[in-house]
């Protein structure tokens, strides 16, 4: 019966070639650009792994983590360069105190665009004068401190701001802040 089937199968002109019998549609030209698609993918979710590591799409990171000090170093501003809308973030300023109470300033407009959670200390008072939010802290003379702000970002985009503490010259910096 083998031998049967086998000569009508020859008859037929349906030889059985050795090895395949699927009958499955073959297109390199489509199999090339699945490839390619696939290498693109590829390199895109590992780019964005890379970028995520090095802190471009939000905290931490060196693309991400700033220390600005001031022209003359009497302070030091701690800041993340790219944030998230609403997200809860900080920002420290470092300084030596020269008096018992220390004034630290912040740009209004930069202040209007994020809502301070918590300042650590607490300041003893809030002033809003000449462009900026003035905040006086209680401070030991020639003592080390640091303050930190809390607040989550209100605006999309760029923020622009500076700070200052007492008469020094202004600190300009900049954040991105990603919907």
């Amino acid at each position: 019966m083998r031998q049967t089937f086998a000569v009508s199968m020859a008859r037929r002109g349906m030889e059985k070639k050795a090895g395949f019998d699927l009958e499955i549609d073959d297109d390199p030209r489509q199999q090339q650009r699945e490839w390619v698609m696939q290498r693109i993918g590829w390199a895109v979710l590992t780019g964005l792994l890379i970028a995520v590591t090095f802190g471009l799409f939000g905290r931490g990171g060196p693309l991400s983590e700033v220390k600005l000090p001031s022209q003359r170093g009497e302070f030091l501003l701690e800041y993340d360069r790219f944030l998230r809308y609403h997200s809860p973030d900080m920002m420290r300023v470092s300084f030596t105190a020269g008096a018992q109470h220390t004034r630290l300033k912040i740009d209004s407009e930069y202040a209007s665009h994020v809502q301070f959670e918590r300042i650590t200390p607490a300041p003893e008072r809030e002033i809003n004068e000449d462009g900026a939010v003035t905040y006086v802290f209680n401070t030991q003379p020639g003592a080390g401190t640091v303050v930190t702000f809390h607040f989550s970002p209100q605006k999309y985009w760029r923020l622009k701001g500076w700070l200052a503490v007492e008469d020094t010259p202004a600190l300009h910096f900049s954040q991105f802040v990603y919907p």
